[in-house]
């Protein structure tokens, strides 16, 4: 699951996280955890953000690449 890589994602749009959540009309909390990637959000909400961001359709099931070693520290 990619949702790790949505704080990347959100940080170059001028959005915070309230700004998101309230958009999905999820808590703020429900929110950092998916970008923390500590849960994934549902396929509904998962639409949503792509929608939102404007990421690809398989943003959220396709694999992530392995970290290279510089992406490690």
């Amino acid at each position: 699951m990619r949702t790790r890589r949505l704080m990347t994602v959100v940080d170059g749009r001028q959005l915070t996280q309230t700004d998101i959540s309230r958009k999905l009309r999820v808590p703020q909390t429900t929110y950092s955890s998916w970008e923390r990637g500590l849960t994934t959000p549902p396929p509904k909400h998962q639409k949503k953000l792509i929608k939102l961001l404007n990421l690809p359709k398989d943003y959220f099931t396709r694999e992530e690449a392995e970290p290279t070693e510089a992406e490690e520290d």
